[in-house]
C-alpha cells in the first residue's frame, strides 16, 4: 500500500491550520485546499502542500482529489460574501465535495460543523450545516460528522471579538440576557478529534458531538476574558432585537465584523453537547477553557481594529503553536 494522502478543505480557515498541524507526523502526504494561491504560504509553513480548489467549482475539486485517501472537510462560511451564500458554500459545496470524493475513490471523510446543525432550523447557519451533514451521512461514503461546541484558540473569532471589544470601551455590550450556556472547546482538541476519527472505521456513518468540560454562560465567558486581560468593564445587556440593525450594518460594511448576523442569532441559545464524544475521540479530558486564554492578551485595540478592517488576518498564526 502506498503513502496515504490527506486533504483538508478550508485549510486557510481558523480550524484548518490546527488540523494541518495535527496531521503532521501521521505518516502521509498532507494537502491543504485553498481558494487563492496567496493563501498557500500558511499551508506550507505548517508542513502541508497547498492545492487550489473551490467547493463551488466541481471541476477544481476533481483535480484536487486525484490520489486522495482521506478528507477532513472544513470549508464553510458564516455569512454571505462575494456573491457566495451559506447555502452555496456550506450545503451545495459539501455536495460537490462528496461527488468528487466518490469519483476519486476516497476511503474516509470527516466533516466538522457546529453543534446544533439542523436542516429544519429557522437560522441560516445551522440550517445549511444541517443540510450538509445530512448529505454527508447519506452519501454512501465511509463518513463521520463531528459537531463541535464554540471553538476557541489563537486566531478564533469568539474570544478575539470579545477581547477586542473590551479593549475599546469601558462598557461592553452583551447580547441578550448573558445566560446562554456554552461548552467552549479548544481548537487543538477539535483538530485532534477530527484526525483521530479518520483512523476509526467504527465511526463511519455516525455523528458525534465534542465539547469542553466547562459549562459557562456568556456572562461567565466574558468575566474570564476580562480577568485574563486584567480589565474592569461594565457589562450592558442589550436585547438582540435592538442589536440586529447595527450588526446587519457592520455585516455589510466591514470585512471582518466582530459579530455577524448569523452568529448573533446563536448568542441567546444554549450550545451544549448532550453526549460528549471527547472520551472516545480524544481518549482524554479536553482542555479547560480558563487554562487556554493567555492568547487573549495578544488582542490589542490596534490589532483588533486592523482585523475588523481587513488589514490583518486573525487566522495568520493558527496551527503554529
Amino acid at each position: 500500500m502506498g503513502e496515504r494522502t490527506f486533504l483538508v478543505t478550508g485549510a486557510a480557515g481558523f480550524v484548518g491550520g490546527y488540523v494541518l498541524a495535527a496531521l503532521r507526523g501521521r505518516g502521509g502526504r498532507v494537502l491543504g485546499m485553498v481558494r487563492r494561491r496567496a493563501q498557500g504560504a500558511k499551508t506550507r509553513a505548517l508542513g502541508a502542500e497547498p492545492v487550489e480548489g473551490d467547493v463551488t467549482d466541481p471541476g477544481s475539486l476533481s483535480r484536487v482529489m486525484e490520489g486522495v485517501d482521506s478528507i477532513v472537510h472544513l470549508a464553510a462560511v458564516n455569512r454571505g460574501r462575494g456573491g457566495l451564500s451559506m447555502e452555496m458554500v456550506n450545503y451545495r459545496g459539501t455536495v460537490n465535495v462528496l461527488a468528487a470524493a466518490k469519483a476519486a475513490g476516497v476511503q474516509r471523510l470527516v466533516q466538522v460543523i457546529g453543534i446544533g446543525g439542523d436542516s429544519l432550523s429557522t437560522f441560516p447557519l445551522p440550517r445549511t450545516q444541517g443540510l450538509a451533514a445530512d448529505a454527508v451521512l447519506g452519501s454512501g461514503l465511509p463518513a463521520t460528522v463531528l459537531e463541535a461546541g464554540v471553538i476557541y484558540g489563537r486566531g478564533d473569532a469568539f474570544v478575539t471579538a470579545l477581547a477586542g471589544l473590551a479593549r475599546l470601551s469601558p462598557v461592553v455590550v452583551v447580547p441578550g440576557s448573558g445566560r446562554a450556556r456554552f461548552e467552549p472547546i479548544s481548537c487543538e482538541d477539535v483538530a485532534e478529534a477530527a484526525v483521530n476519527a479518520l483512523d476509526m472505521p467504527e465511526a463511519a456513518g455516525q455523528r458525534f458531538r465534542v465539547a469542553g468540560p466547562d459549562v459557562l454562560t456568556l456572562d461567565q465567558v466574558y468575566d474570564l476574558i476580562l480577568q485574563v486581560l486584567r480589565l474592569r468593564r461594565i457589562k450592558l445587556h442589550v436585547p438582540t432585537a435592538l442589536l440586529r440593525p447595527l450588526v446587519r450594518l457592520m455585516d455589510g460594511l466591514l470585512p471582518e465584523p466582530p459579530v455577524t448576523s448569523s452568529l448573533l442569532d446563536l448568542l441567546e441559545l444554549d450550545i451544549l453537547a448532550e453526549e460528549n464524544a471527547c472520551p472516545t475521540l480524544l481518549r482524554r479530558e479536553p482542555r479547560r477553557f480558563h487554562e487556554g486564554l493567555a492568547y487573549a492578551n495578544e488582542v490589542t485595540a490596534a490589532r483588533f481594529l486592523s482585523i475588523t478592517l481587513g488589514r490583518r488576518d486573525r487566522r495568520a498564526l493558527t496551527g503554529s503553536s
